[in-house]
């Protein structure tokens, strides 16, 4: 599913930097699960001491945390 074309958002072009969504990408080809649904979520948020980031999906259930 993730191997052919991708496609970020407009909002997510102008406010995320590349390297940032190069990560983002490369966390959801290294899922370990079975099955990955179309729909990644990412919770990002900005700490004194860095980038936190939370990597969602509904079905099956999967969660990871950076």
């Amino acid at each position: 599913m993730f191997d052919d074309q991708k496609f970020l958002t407009c909002g997510v072009m102008a406010e995320i930097p590349s390297w940032l969504a190069n990560l983002m990408w490369h966390m959801v080809l290294t899922m370990e699960i079975e099955k990955k649904d179309y729909l990644q979520v990412f919770t990002l948020t900005k700490l004194p001491t860095g980038q936190h980031i939370i990597h969602e999906q509904e079905q099956p259930p999967y969660r990871s945390m950076l």
